[in-house]
């Protein structure tokens, strides 16, 4: 399969595109290719095209999309991660795995455990790296669509701010949560037509976090009596609700 790469401006065929900067840089520094190389570019909503190598230069390359190409199915249900924000760069891996997995949205908690500071969660230069790792999931796994990468809001902020149909919550088993349900009980309540998972963070929710999206219709969920790693929740939690509803 030709190289894949993200062109947000594609219109139309035999319309010639800039690709950005970054994706400029991978096609000339790194793959080293050339005018009349065949390669796959797509707008990251869902659109993508075989398009050939017109001019690679020192500050742009431009392509030509000279077919369309069927690009891999989405899965129906309209899934949105809200995680909260990790130490480190483990919150990378949590968008990576997310997009692989076809979440349409990313929204970043701001929560009272968390362990990085609020100014850093506010930095715009951190939520362009997210938005980069999506782009970059994107053509590693095969999407055209590029999940939206929003900027980090508080518990309030997603509470009063969500649309999805049907709301989430992730708990600890050992919070012992009133109304918590299991796996197996959500998912017999069959799948949504859009979702919200919201995930906490390494120190976990506090009651009023659980209160306060408990009054916003979020579901608590426990996933069995292990506590799972923060990181490694969102994506445990996707993969098994989308297998059950045969979205896979």
């Amino acid at each position: 399969m030709p190289p894949r790469f993200f062109a947000p401006k594609l219109s139309a065929l035999n319309v010639v595109v800039t690709l950005p900067l970054d994706e400029a840089k991978h096609l000339r520094q790194v793959l080293r290719l050339d005018v009349g190389e065949i390669i796959h570019i797509f707008d990251g909503k869902g659109h993508e095209c075989e398009a050939k190598v017109e001019h690679v230069g020192r500050r742009d390359v431009r392509v030509r999309p000279v077919a369309s190409v069927e690009s891999l199915p989405e899965s129906s249900l309209q899934l949105t991660i809200a995680p909260a924000l990790l130490k480190g760069r483990q919150l990378d891996l949590v968008i990576r795995d997310a997009t692989m997995l076809g979440v349409v949205a990313i929204q970043p908690l701001i929560s009272t455990n968390m362990v990085v500071p609020t100014a850093v969660a506010q930095r715009g230069s951190l939520l362009d790296r997210w938005r980069r790792i999506a782009v970059s999931s994107a053509k590693q796994c095969g999407r055209a669509v590029v999940p939206e990468v929003k900027c980090p809001v508080d518990v309030g902020g997603l509470s009063c701010n969500d649309t999805s149909v049907s709301r989430v919550v992730l708990v600890e088993p050992a919070l012992q949560v009133n109304g918590a349900v299991d796996l197996v009980t959500l998912v017999k309540q069959g799948c949504p037509d859009s979702l919200t998972l919201a995930v906490g963070p390494e120190g976990g929710w506090t009651s009023d976090e659980i209160h306060e999206l408990g009054n916003a219709q979020f579901i608590p969920l426990t996933l069995g009596v292990r506590t799972l790693r923060a990181a490694a929740a969102p994506a445990v939690l996707i993969a098994a609700l989308l297998s059950h509803w045969g979205e896979f």
